[in-house]
């Protein structure tokens, strides 16, 4: 974990939003805007979005004394339409987006400011993150390789060769590249933060990384939308990866940008097979035009690489999907 000396705010400090997106986040609530009242940079608002809580979520807010926090209650319409409501009531310089379980290092948003002070609105700026499940006291951070400077280009190449997550806690944006991005895309279900920051990161000049910006991730173990494998959440990420892909082909067909495009397009059509062929066949066939990836991503530990060598990834995949299944009826009978 990174520890910092506190720094001080200047009297001409930017306004930074932060907008919370959260549902049923009862039990970790106080603890997101607890971090985000204690943050050594002064001059927030924050803007809490209830995207239709049945918990107490929005009485705990509520309970919140502090005179730069406001509640937005909303139906349920799901994580990308709170943030859009959010974002669209926001007056600050510079947003930082936030879900109601994660938090934020005390001079988080500090460090950031300091660096955009530096490097204007052109650049949008990144930090370090560290896992956790229920204390930040746990919490463990693994460096990844676009952890530095380097165009938006290059950072998602980068998240698609070497691996990297898309934590929207982790990015203070200036606002008028989230103008120049546009909205969240409500339709969809999964990988919508890497949909959405691709685009933020291919308006920028750049990736500036601000290492002593740390925030936290808490990872649950059920419930999570990345964890949903029905059809609509595999269509969802078949059509946000090839929308980044569509982004990333056009600005640069090199052999690094077509082999980091056809990884994640693997990915897919690893996930959706074979429950959905539909859908790993338009993966496939994207990935027969691109000609890129290493062939490797559908191949996970020895077992599975054993089987494959024998029957191919597909076969591979069949028998393991029918293991998972009768695992699963077993364990629910």
């Amino acid at each position: 974990m990174v520890t910092t000396m506190p720094i001080q705010t200047p009297v001409d400090a930017p306004m930074v939003s932060v907008v919370v997106a959260c549902r049923n986040e009862s039990r970790w609530i106080s603890d997101c805007l607890g971090s985000v009242l204690g943050q050594t940079h002064r001059n927030l608002e924050i803007i809490v979005v209830d995207d239709g809580s049945t918990d107490g979520t929005p009485e705990i807010v509520e309970s919140t004394s502090d005179p730069r926090l406001r509640l937005v209650r909303q139906p349920a319409r799901g994580a990308c339409a709170a943030r859009n409501v959010g974002m669209r009531q926001a007056r600050g310089d510079l947003i930082q987006m936030l879900d109601g379980d994660d938090m934020l290092a005390p001079d988080k948003i500090e460090h950031q400011v300091a660096r955009w002070r530096q490097d204007g609105d052109a650049h949008v700026y990144f930090g370090p993150y560290a896992r956790f499940v229920d204390t930040i006291a746990e919490a463990v951070q693994r460096p990844e390789a676009n952890w530095r400077d380097m165009s938006g280009l290059e950072w998602l190449v980068s998240a698609w060769s070497d691996g990297g997550m898309m934590a929207p806690h982790s990015w203070l944006t200036p606002a008028p590249l989230i103008r120049a991005a546009g909205e969240w895309d409500e339709s969809l279900m999964q990988n919508q933060d890497g949909e959405y920051f691709s685009r933020v990161l291919l308006a920028s000049s750049g990736v500036r990384f601000c290492s002593e910006a740390l925030s936290y991730y808490r990872q649950k173990s059920k419930h999570s939308i990345s964890k949903r494998v029905d059809r609509p959440a595999r269509e969802s990420r078949l059509r946000s990866t090839l929308g980044i892909i569509d982004r990333l082909m056009g600005l640069d067909g090199g052999e690094r940008t077509r082999r980091a495009c056809g990884n994640a397009i693997e990915e897919v059509m690893f996930q959706t097979y074979p429950e959905f062929p539909d859908l790993s066949s338009i993966a496939r066939r994207r990935l027969s035009e691109i000609g890129g990836g290493d062939g490797t991503r559908p191949f996970r530990g020895p077992y599975f690489k054993t089987v494959s060598a024998i029957l191919g990834w597909r076969g591979a995949r069949f028998l393991q999907h029918t293991h998972h299944a009768v695992r699963d009826r077993l364990r629910r009978a």
